[in-house]
Order: C-alpha cells, then sequence, then structure tokens
C-alpha cells in the first residue's frame, strides 16, 4: 500500500545561524557573508498541488507502490548479500593474483549442488580497486618508484610485470588541499572550533582576495594589484 507521512511542523527543526565558541572575526568574511541569501522556505505536503487521476490510472499507482514496496525490501537485503559475497570471491581473486604474478580475466563465478548448476556468473573487478602493499623504505638516492617494484620482485614478481604495475598503477603524487574556510575562521574538531593563528587568518584572506582579481576591502583589482597584495 502507498505510505502516508504526516509531517508536524516543531520549533526544534528551526535553525538559526550562530557563532561557534571561539570562532574568530575575519573581514573577509564578515563583507561576502552579507552577500549570501538565506535558504528558502521548503514546501509542505499541506500546500502541494493534488492531480485528479482516474481509477485506472490510481490502480496503476497503487500497484506501482506495492511493488516499490517489496523492491526497497529485497534491494536492501540484495545489497548486504553482495557486499559480503563479493569479499570473500575478491580474497580468492587476490590469491590468483599472485599465484599467476599478473592480474586474471574477470573469472566466472558458478556454484554446484550433486553435479548440477545452481547459480553462475560473472566476477567484475572494477578499475578502482585497490589492494594494500606495504611500502618498502627508500634507499638513500632510490626514488620512490624504484623502491616499490625493489619490493614486489622481493615478494616474487618479475621484473617486467612490477615495472609495468608501478608504472601504469601506482601514483607517487602527494595530495595537498587547502580550505580557506578553516584558515579563515579555524577548524572544526569534534564539533568544537580550533581557532585559526593570525598569520592563518592573514594569509588565507589576501590568497582568497588575490584569486578573486579583488583587494582586501572588495575592490576589483587589476594584475599588478594582485602582486602588490600579495607582496
Amino acid at each position: 500500500m502507498p505510505k502516508t507521512t504526516n509531517k508536524t511542523d516543531s520549533k526544534a527543526d528551526v535553525k538559526h545561524s550562530i557563532p561557534m565558541a571561539g570562532e574568530r572575526k575575519s573581514s573577509v568574511i564578515d563583507r561576502l557573508r552579507k552577500k549570501v541569501k538565506p535558504n528558502t522556505r521548503s514546501v509542505k505536503d499541506s500546500e502541494r498541488a493534488v492531480i485528479e487521476l482516474d481509477r485506472d490510472t490510481q490502480a496503476k499507482f497503487i500497484n506501482y507502490a506495492c511493488s516499490k514496496e517489496l523492491f526497497d525490501l529485497v534491494e536492501a537485503q540484495k545489497s548486504q548479500q553482495q557486499k559480503e559475497v563479493s569479499s570473500e570471491i575478491y580474497e580468492r581473486f587476490v590469491d590468483a593474483l599472485w599465484r599467476s604474478k599478473s592480474q586474471p580475466q574477470n573469472p566466472a563465478i558458478k556454484a554446484t549442488s550433486g553435479g548440477r548448476l545452481d547459480a553462475e556468473g560473472q566476477f567484475i573487478v572494477s578499475g578502482g580497486s585497490k589492494i594494500k602493499i606495504n611500502m618498502p623504505e627508500t634507499m638513500e638516492d632510490e626514488q620512490p618508484e624504484e623502491a616499490l617494484v625493489r619490493g614486489l620482485i622481493e615478494l616474487g614478481l618479475p621484473q617486467s610485470n612490477a615495472e609495468r604495475l608501478v608504472n601504469t598503477e601506482v601514483s607517487f603524487v602527494p595530495q595537498w588541499s587547502l580550505s580557506f574556510t578553516d584558515l579563515m575562521r579555524g577548524e572544526v574538531k569534534s564539533g568544537k572550533i580550533n581557532p585559526a593563528t593570525p598569520t592563518q587568518m592573514s594569509a588565507s584572506e589576501i590568497l582568497f582576495c588575490a584569486i578573486n582579481g579583488e583587494d582586501l576591502d572588495g575592490n576589483e583589482v587589476d594584475g599588478v594589484g594582485r602582486l602588490k597584495l600579495l607582496s
């Protein structure tokens, strides 16, 4: 049967923008937050227009609603079972990888009982699958790629396979990220703000404005102005 949901408004659901304790003032934040538009009020179900349906369409909608209820239950069960069986099959796939010293093709999966085939499928390994390898320590004058190739060879891989794996599947580029919000306001951890230092706040305001092509007061600047701001 179709679900009906009764919603009641509660003052507890109303959210206000209240500064968190420890938050430091930033002139750039103060200037920009004035331009931020408030969230629009969501439409209540009681305010929505109702489409009149004929009996035939209503019957089809009821059948669909019942099917969806059953599908949602089965879909949740299917997702949980898929995680469990994929995890166990993947362990055996990795074993086959190390035995052959190369990545095998997506294997066929079969389940039999008393010589009778009960279920079959194909185990597909997506490109995003990851295998954890302990990185060997980099020796003097050795690049990280060379160290990993050396480690794979010590584990039993032929040198050609080890070099191909490292060259095509491994990236040693570090990842950096910069949050202007955290630098201007402070980083939130466990629901509390660790205040930004004056150096972090000043640097973030200057970099943010330089990228936007404006000075600290919001006035538009050209390339010369950006260099002056950064200096």
